[in-house]
């Protein structure tokens, strides 16, 4: 595995409340009470799956609820201790940055929409208070707003995204249905652009995942079919001439795999000619829409007992190296470490990757070239 000793920025840190009351603390009275109430109670599987049936959430059945046993602090949940992320995380690698992107299922998608906006404002509230205090410089974060009521998201993207601790919207929740290119989620994006951020997409829960074979019914089907949802969402951006009418957005698919993207790539450019009598707002080949628009994280980068297979298949899209995003996912277990992702990629990619591409999208200045990190982590069996 190719050492690398540059500079690290980790797109995807999952960060948590201790309890579900921290949030809701910062609901107005309306809002607090209803949670209260049994109507709020059915929604807020949001806040905690613990709402919810064990096996009815990715994750029920995994040791540890899907999270390494080691981020668990000694009071709350995983992702929810400052102190940890900083000892197993930013100064063990040595980051230069890091994006909070709160739990998985933090997307406001819930029964009532209304409420999921009032969960929206109050979890940035939270977050603000908590997480972007000063207390690290190192750490930004993201808005997630409703995609219930597309207005109301953009209103709270045009609110949360004035801070410079936040980098990006993040959709997790697609109350819609409808893939997010769809005009319906427009407002978002004027938003996003007018502000300056990244637009960010992750898997969630709620209807974010609609295939053509219907809902899954297991968790590793759930988890093996990610990329099918990315697919969709980057096709619907281009059909729809997201990019020609919102020219500087940049979009970063989280946590669904990347070794689906040559052969995307390849069938739509195959279907140009289709595409440009379908949606007459298509100007450029995909593939030049993806190179210039989309980033891809690294988590979860798929496994080969041969590293060059993976870097065979990758390499077959032009100019992936500017596309990868390093992302660790951390504190899931199927986190993946910065020693790990480095060790996978070609030693030219290895800068772009796991710092330059992460700052680019989120509109930081990396740091300058040669740069190095003062300390490098001790080896560990097994680490990634």
């Amino acid at each position: 595995m190719a050492r690398y000793d540059g500079p690290i920025a980790d797109g995807d840190i999952h960060h948590h409340w201790q309890s579900d009351a921290d949030v809701l603390a910062y609901l107005p009275e309306f809002w607090r009470d209803y949670a209260g109430s049994s109507s709020g109670a059915a929604t807020l599987g949001y806040l905690s799956s613990r709402m919810l049936p064990r096996r009815s959430v990715v994750g029920g059945n995994i040791p540890h609820g899907s999270a390494r046993r080691d981020s668990y602090p000694a009071q709350g949940r995983p992702g929810s201790s400052y102190e940890l992320l900083r000892e197993q995380v930013l100064d063990r690698y040595d980051y230069f940055r890091g994006v909070l992107t709160y739990n998985v299922g933090a997307n406001v998608y819930v029964e009532n929409p209304y409420f999921g906006v009032a969960l929206s404002r109050a979890m940035h509230d939270w977050n603000a208070d908590h997480w972007l205090d000063g207390r690290d410089d190192r750490l930004f974060s993201v808005v997630i707003p409703s995609t219930a009521i597309p207005e109301e998201g953009a209103a709270e993207i045009r609110r949360v995204g004035a801070s410079e601790r936040i980098v990006a919207t993040l959709l997790t929740g697609n109350a819609l249905g409808r893939p997010f290119g769809d005009p319906l989620y427009h407002p978002l994006y004027e938003a996003t652009a007018e502000m300056g951020l990244g637009l960010d997409i992750h898997p969630g829960i709620g209807a974010y995942d609609t295939f053509a074979a219907g809902p899954h019914t297991s968790g590793i089907t759930h988890l093996a079919a990610f990329s099918h949802a990315a697919m969709h969402h980057i096709t619907s951006l281009i059909v729809n001439g997201v990019f020609e009418k919102y020219p500087t957005l940049r979009v970063h698919l989280k946590e669904h795999g990347t070794a689906w993207l040559p052969h995307l790539i390849w069938k739509l450019d195959e279907q140009y000619d289709l595409l440009r009598i379908e949606s007459p707002w298509v100007r450029r080949w995909p593939s030049e829409y993806i190179h210039d628009h989309i980033r891809i994280g690294t988590q979860p980068l798929e496994e080969s007992d041969d590293p060059q297979v993976y870097r065979r298949l990758i390499s077959a899209v032009d100019g992936v190296e500017d596309m990868l995003v390093f992302t660790s996912d951390y504190p899931h277990t199927s986190s993946d470490s910065p020693t790990y992702v480095a060790g996978r990629l070609p030693a030219g990619w290895q800068r772009k990757v796991m710092c330059d591409n992460v700052c680019e999208h989120y509109g930081w200045e990396p740091p300058p070239a040669g740069a190095k990190r003062s300390r490098l982590e001790p080896a560990v069996a097994g680490d990634g």
